[in-house]
């Protein structure tokens, strides 16, 4: 959201948070980053140090994708950072597996 003069949607936004609470958003936050991180690597679009790891994810990923995917990514109004030789795209609350569904789907219909 973005915030008035007067901070209205940033009250907004910390009051919605303040009653969903911490521990559910951590999870929500989780289950997103989780199903996102089998999804890029059925894709293969994890780097092999990330394939190793055995912790858990965080809900931030950096993609190995060509100028072309990031291109349509960009395209399609996907929010992401170019970060070194990938692309940085990260979960939030806000997001669900069908924001992670619909990256896959652009993705994967045009491979690298």
């Amino acid at each position: 959201p973005v915030a008035g003069p007067d901070g209205a949607a940033t009250w907004a936004t910390n009051s919605w948070a303040v009653a969903v609470g911490q521990k559910e958003i951590e999870q929500h936050i989780s289950r997103v980053a989780t199903y996102a991180k089998e999804q890029f690597l059925s894709l293969g679009l994890l780097d092999g140090t990330i394939v190793k790891r055995t912790v858990k994810h965080s809900n931030i990923f950096n993609l190995q994708l060509s100028d072309k995917q990031a291109q349509l990514l960009s395209e399609r109004n996907i929010v992401f950072s170019k970060r070194g030789p990938g692309v940085r795209l990260s979960f939030h609350l806000y997001n669900t597996e069908k924001d992670v569904d619909k990256v896959v789907k652009i993705l994967r219909g045009n491979p690298k």
